[in-house]
């Protein structure tokens, strides 16, 4: 691989577009000294990606980018293009040819292309880094780098070949991969503080679910035990209304035996009434005699009926008792019939909800059987899939031992395998250099006998020589003689432009004291400073003569902000006594009133107008150019000027509106200087002065030598005698040398033949462990795909389901301590039905009888 073409655009020196072409091998740049020969290495690091400016010799990327004018302004990008040979395939892409682009802008943003592509700066260096070229690694060798190459201490020369060799590459992959095994363990135990925390929580999820079991338990036995009681209770007031029941039979009987007895008395009252009534007639018919016996007996009768009438207020007050009583108990006689029926109805309706109870009951007791069975199905297999999982996992970790252990045999075959082909490779070059040796004592025994034949030739030659030496003598005689003449004629030329150059560099104050100005504006150490009012506007190239000949000079004048800095200026050049230079302060300047734009034929216009320029800089366009108007000819020149405008033509010509013309042949004033030797120019026509003085030294040297060389020319004649006896015992040593390196030939095939035998069966043993790796790999992905199916099944699944299940569990427990609490009111109301409303209607039916 190698760089078959560079394309260069608007980069640094080189303006437009710059095509280089290289060829295989070899290639050397040369050109004079600013020519931009460090310009092509510093284009080939940019597009190889390369961010250190340093290393290019600027301070941004910015400044790569052409400064000077190009077609259509100033240049905005700067752009290199690499073409690599790829024959060979040294890049990782199925084409000959691969090219490389990088574009940069005036914000230094950059770009990159592969083969016209837009790709990122990662992609270009990863092509890079496979076919080992690196931007910032050995493959530039810049100036000064052997010399630091050499200052370097033993740790950073390894240090150095370490890098170049790629073991650094290999120790950062080596560390990023370690820092990837510490993540993945990292993670491993995240996720197996994650399943711990998953197995807590199923753990409390059952605890939870055996305590809703026993609370669902301990829920029907207090319902049990509520109905027991209830049950009890409920014989308890039967007892106690079965006692009740008795004591009202007892009053009733009461209430009869009063009854028997107030008739009784009622039966007295009238008999002794009647007897009263007698006893009162007999009292009358007989007198007084017998009046105080009477009377005894009336008191003790009146006593008698005072009692037998207390006995009947008695009577009375019972009997009014009893209707009362008998009112009551028709009172509550309705009341338990009334009772009877809201209680038959309120049975009614708890036998229905009863009914609808159970099968409610009955369907979620089913779908508790059928959840549970899931949950105890699932919890089976999360915990065989665990089981499973773990298995499958630790039997991945042996496979991926043995995988390590298999690399490791596949490498250390590899190694085996390269030291095979590099022996073997030393052994097929020495066999071929034994081949070539062997052919080439041939050769030489075969030109051994022409050699002979050559030495007889060679004394032809010698003669030949001779004369050719006498014929080069007498030119080079002849070139010395020219050589002085031209001597001197460019010594009197040196001379005369070392005269011309002092005598311009005594005059040209005003360029120097420009130059002044200029280092030490763009330097920064002039505040305000803007620059040369030529480089502050653009133009067209057409208008250049115009723009510089209506200027009257001010188009070198400098730009500053204020007149302080104008002044400061100044005070330097007087100080420096360089010489003066123009400035324009841009916030003093007042330049005259814009006059109206002129119309006509041939007015091409106003020079503000056609000038491009910051609008910072008006006030110094529009005083240098406010009033000039722009023409093509001479004949709209004068109808410009004589409606009052300063006129200047296309070649230069300026037309004052007072009747002024000033014009001639127009010479720019850049190329004004090039009239002027510059010092380079005299120093290489001095150099060329010394080297043709050199020259004439060594043709004088070399007219001793051509006598010299006459003179050994009768010694060549012995040399060639001796030669042909020097060939003689040359040829018997060739000979000799044949017979060895047929021998060391043999020996060395013998040497390949039993390293190329190892070298297939050390080939056979890496292909069977790639077979082996291949299988466990296989084997790896296929026992993953069963843990990522089995990791399918996640206990957030279990703990839902059970969720589901307790949530059936609770609502059946619900159900069920309803249903208890229905039965436990049925026999309730049952019992009081039975036990106490129909008995208590049955006695009071039959008290009120």
């Amino acid at each position: 691989m190698y760089i078959k073409r560079l394309v260069i655009r608007n980069f640094k020196s080189f303006g437009g577009t710059v095509r280089l072409n290289f060829h295989k091998g070899l290639n050397v740049i040369t050109g004079p000294n600013g020519g931009g020969k460090s310009n092509i290495i510093d284009a080939i690091q940019f597009v190889f990606g390369e961010l250190a400016t340093r290393r290019m010799r600027v301070s941004d990327l910015s400044e790569l980018i052409y400064d000077g004018v190009v077609e259509g302004g100033k240049a905005r990008v700067a752009e290199v293009s690499i073409t690599l040979d790829n024959t060979d395939r040294g890049l990782a892409v199925d084409k000959d040819a691969v090219t490389i682009s990088r574009r940069v802008d005036r914000e230094g943003r950059s770009r990159y292309f592969i083969d016209g592509r837009r790709a990122s700066r990662r992609a270009v260096l990863d092509l890079l880094e496979m076919a080992g070229i690196n931007p910032g690694g050995y493959n530039i060798v810049l100036q000064g780098a052997a010399t630091r190459l050499s200052d370097l201490t033993a740790a950073e020369r390894m240090a150095a070949l370490e890098e170049l060799i790629g073991l650094r590459e290999y120790d950062e992959r080596k560390a990023r991969a370690q820092e990837r095994l510490r993540e993945a363990e990292r993670k491993i135990e995240v996720a197996t503080a994650r399943i711990d925390e998953v197995r807590k929580r199923v753990l409390d999820l059952e605890r939870q679910r055996n305590d809703a079991l026993r609370h669902r338990f301990l829920c029907e036995e207090e319902a049990r035990l509520r109905a027991i009681k209830l049950s009890h209770e409920a014989s308890t007031l039967e007892r106690r209304l079965s006692e009740l029941r008795g004591r009202i039979g007892r009053g009733e009987e009461e209430i009869q035996r009063l009854k028997a007895e107030i008739e009784e008395l009622e039966k007295k009252r009238g008999e002794i009434e009647t007897h009263l009534e007698s006893l009162k007639r007999e009292m009358e018919e007989r007198g007084g005699t017998k009046l105080p016996l009477l009377e005894s007996e009336l008191a003790g009768r009146k006593t008698t009926i005072e009692n037998l009438e207390g006995q009947l207020r008695e009577l009375d007050r019972r009997e009014v008792e009893i209707g009362r009583r008998l009112e009551e108990a028709e009172r509550e006689l309705e009341e338990a019939q009334r009772r009877l029926e809201e209680a038959e109805e309120r049975l009614r309706e708890l036998r229905d909800a009863e009914g609808e109870l159970s099968g409610e009951i009955e369907e979620l007791e089913h779908q508790r059987r059928s959840l549970e069975g899931q949950v105890s199905s699932m919890r089976e297999k999360l915990r065989e899939g665990q089981r499973r999982i773990e298995e499958l996992r630790a039997s991945i970790m042996q496979m991926e031992d043995s995988l390590r252990g298999i690399d490791a045999e596949i490498e250390r075959h590899n190694i085996r395998v390269e030291g095979l082909e590099g022996r073997l490779k030393g052994l097929r070059e020495r066999r071929q250099r034994f081949k070539s040796t062997l052919e080439s004592l041939k050769r030489r025994i075969e030109e051994y006998k022409r050699l002979e034949e050559d030495e007889e030739r060679r004394l032809l030659e010698v003669f030949r020589e001779l004369e050719r030496g006498l014929k080069r003598h007498r030119g080079i005689k002849e070139r010395v003689k020219n050589a002085r003449s031209l001597l001197r004629k460019a010594e009197s030329e040196v001379s005369r432009w070392k005269a011309q150059r002092e005598l311009w560099e005594k005059l040209s104050t005003d360029g120097r004291a420009r130059e002044r100005i200029l280092e030490m504006g763009e330097a920064g150490a002039i505040p305000g400073y803007h620059g040369p009012l030529i480089k502050l506007i653009k133009y067209s190239r057409k208008y250049a003569r115009a723009v510089e000949a209506s200027s009257r000079g001010w188009h070198t004048a400098i730009v500053v902000e204020d007149l302080e800095t104008a002044l400061e200026c100044i005070r330097r050049l007087k100080k420096t006594k360089l010489g003066v230079s123009r400035f324009l302060p841009l916030n003093s300047l007042t330049p005259p009133e814009a006059p109206p734009e002129p119309k006509g034929r041939g007015v091409i216009g106003l020079m503000p107008s056609i000038l491009k320029f910051d609008e910072r800089y008006a006030p110094a366009v529009h005083y240098v150019w406010g009033d000039t108007v722009l023409v093509e000819d001479e004949d709209a020149a004068l109808r410009v000027v004589g409606e009052g405008y300063r006129a200047v033509t296309l070649d230069g010509d300026v037309f004052e509106a007072e009747g002024a013309v000033e014009g001639g042949h127009y010479q720019p004033w850049r190329e004004m200087f090039s009239l002027i030797p510059r010092r380079e120019e005299i120093e290489r026509l001095s150099r060329d002065v010394r080297q043709l003085k050199g020259r004439i030294d060594r043709g004088l040297k070399s007219l001793q030598g051509s006598g010299v060389k006459l003179r050994r020319l009768n010694e060549a004649v012995d040399e060639i005698r001796r030669s042909i006896e020097r060939v003689e015992r040359e040829r018997e040593e060739v000979l000799g040398g044949c017979s060895r390196a047929e021998r060391n030939l043999k020996q060395v095939e013998g040497d390949i033949g039993k390293l190329e035998e190892e070298l297939r069966k050390e080939r056979g043993l890496i292909e069977t462990l790639m077979e082996r790796k291949a299988r466990i790999e296989s084997e790896i992905e296929r026992r993953r795909s069963q843990i990522e199916e089995l990791s399918s099944l996640t206990p957030s699944e279990l703990t839902e389901m059970e969720g589901q299940l307790y949530g059936v569990i609770s609502r059946l427990s619900e159900l069920r301590d309803k249903l208890n609490d229905i039965r436990a009111e049925m026999r309730t109301t049952e019992n009081v039905i039975e036990g106490v409303l129909k008995r208590r209607i049955r006695d009071l039916e039959g008290e009120m009888e």
